[in-house]
């Protein structure tokens, strides 16, 4: 996932022992996940974060999203 962020609009959280964390933007900063392509790469070494984005109502985000093998339905 690319996902542009600037200091007015948050939303990104990781979950980390059971609880969701908020990721402080950084102004003009564009931040790259690559957690699950790097753990299926790896063959499952490096474990992929759990993340979500949270809608804002304070402006727009732009992210541009990739996905391995999704499930059919």
């Amino acid at each position: 996932i690319l996902l542009y962020q600037d200091d007015e609009v948050a939303g990104l959280q990781v979950l980390k022992d059971g609880h969701w964390f908020d990721v402080q933007p950084m102004p003009n900063a564009i931040v790259i996940d690559i957690g699950d392509q790097l753990e299926a790469i790896s063959n499952g070494r490096y474990k992929s974060a759990w993340h979500r984005v949270l809608p804002n109502e304070n402006g727009t985000r732009r992210s541009v999203a990739s996905f391995y093998n999704p499930r059919a339905n």
